[in-house]
């Protein structure tokens, strides 16, 4: 039995500790959509719920998801740790992680996750943009689209810059990301060309051989 160091045993913390938030935002997005239905479809079951039965309603699907995910990932975890599959660039990783500070932790999960926020922000504004339309009585079934699609382009272009901002603000407080993604950039770039100079350098070696040897041949 493989005994873990203080060190792997806080990387193990960790990875445990993401999985349960990442379980709980994939719960609250359960939680948002089953909300929606119960109060479309079921509004008379509803109002005669007190507020501890919506709260344990609600939270249910949050702690479950959390849970089961975060076991998942510390099982994970744990497997690869103990048959000694855990490469030294994943703990590296981990450990730079467990340096940032939270603010550049929060940033930095936005970014990587940037379009996944854009789409879900997006659709958010849509449906909440047509659902309070809707209520209005005079407007027609067209005037009611017309006025979503108003208010869908207008959260698209807040959204895109705002996505755009925290992209720009990541950049700023963790310039170390950006700094590894272009040398790596420029590294494969130098590659490349080394690669191309050497292909036409035989290919100009085996021309000269042919003409070589067409010439002997005369």
């Amino acid at each position: 039995m493989k005994v873990l160091s203080a060190e792997e045993i806080a990387q193990h913390n960790h990875a445990a500790h993401m999985g349960m938030i990442k379980g709980a935002i994939y719960g609250f997005g359960v939680s948002l959509a089953g909300a929606a239905i119960v109060k479309r479809n079921f509004s008379h079951l509803l109002k005669k719920a007190n507020w501890q039965i919506k709260t344990a309603l609600f939270i249910s699907p949050i702690a479950f998801s959390s849970s089961v995910v975060g076991e998942l990932d510390s099982t994970a975890f744990g497997r690869q740790l103990h048959h000694g599959d855990m490469e030294q660039e994943k703990l590296e990783e981990i450990q730079r992680w467990n340096s940032l500070t939270m603010e550049q932790k929060c940033f930095h999960t936005l970014n990587e996750n940037r379009f996944s926020l854009l789409f879900t922000s997006w659709a958010a504004v849509l449906l909440g943009s047509w659902k309070v339309i809707n209520r209005d009585k005079i407007l027609t079934q067209s005037q009611k689209l017309v006025q979503a699609r108003m208010y869908a382009q207008f959260a698209t272009v807040v959204l895109v810059f705002g996505v755009l901002g925290i992209s720009y603000y990541d950049r700023i407080i963790n310039p170390q990301d950006f700094e590894e993604e272009n040398q790596e950039t420029r590294l494969d770039k130098i590659l490349a060309n080394i690669e191309k100079q050497n292909i036409e350098a035989k290919q100009m070696q085996l021309d000269n051989q042919k003409r070589l040897e067409g010439q002997a041949q005369n």
